[in-house]
């Protein structure tokens, strides 16, 4: 199925070269295609009346050399080469447009389809009115439903705010005892507590050892 697929692009390609060729052909040569045809037959088939000399012949050779005089077989292979790059170019375009046109038709469809689904379903709610009812009647059904899951939501959640209500309150209440609590201190008597302190030390270390061991033990009962 796809060698019969190539030959039949082959083949469209071959004959849209064909048609292109003629036509450019008779807009160069600005000539009907049959005088065109008549003068090409008479110019690659027909033998020369006149026999050339043996010099002429040489200097055709080495014209022919130089690519100043082109032969038939060259004429007739360059033709084939102009036939080859068409067909090429015509089997690259028709394969791009084999890959590209389907694609285009399937995402335009898919597209469409959307926008008509879209429409068909506004049009349908717009102009049916019944299943109005049928919301109503399904919300009743499941309000009683809606408002169990709902209270039993309400109650946790409630019961968890309240506990952390009663925590927040519980610190608040801490901190308000330990400002009454600052409110008491003299600042500037806690600022001089070090110095006591080293004064204490300094005059515990004047004393004897066994009014240090007595002294030391006050201490620690206090």
């Amino acid at each position: 199925m796809l060698n019969i697929r190539i030959s039949i692009l082959f083949v469209i390609a071959a004959i849209l070269g064909t048609v292109l060729f003629w036509l450019a052909a008779y807009s160069w040569f600005d000539m009907p295609i049959s005088t065109f045809v008549e003068k090409a037959k008479a110019v690659l088939l027909n033998k020369p009346k006149n026999i050339i000399s043996t010099q002429d012949a040489l200097n055709l050779g080495r014209l022919i050399e130089k690519g100043i005089v082109i032969e038939g077989n060259d004429v007739l292979s360059r033709v084939s080469d102009f036939y080859t790059t068409i067909i090429t170019l015509l089997i690259t375009i028709i394969t791009i447009l084999g890959i590209t046109i389907p694609l285009y038709i399937k995402t335009n469809a898919e597209t469409v389809a959307k926008q008509q689904a879209k429409q068909e379903v506004k049009s349908y709610f717009s102009e049916n009115i019944s299943y109005h009812s049928h919301l109503e009647t399904a919300l009743k059904r499941s309000t009683p439903e809606i408002k169990r899951m709902l209270s039993s939501e309400i109650e946790e959640f409630s019961s968890s705010y309240d506990e952390q209500i009663s925590d927040i309150l519980a610190e608040i209440e801490k901190y308000s005892k330990l400002a009454e609590l600052s409110k008491n201190i003299d600042v500037e008597e806690m600022l001089r507590l070090p110095e006591k302190i080293k004064i204490i030390e300094k005059y515990i270390q004047q004393m004897d050892p066994v009014e240090r061991e007595a002294s030391q033990g006050r201490v620690e009962e206090l």
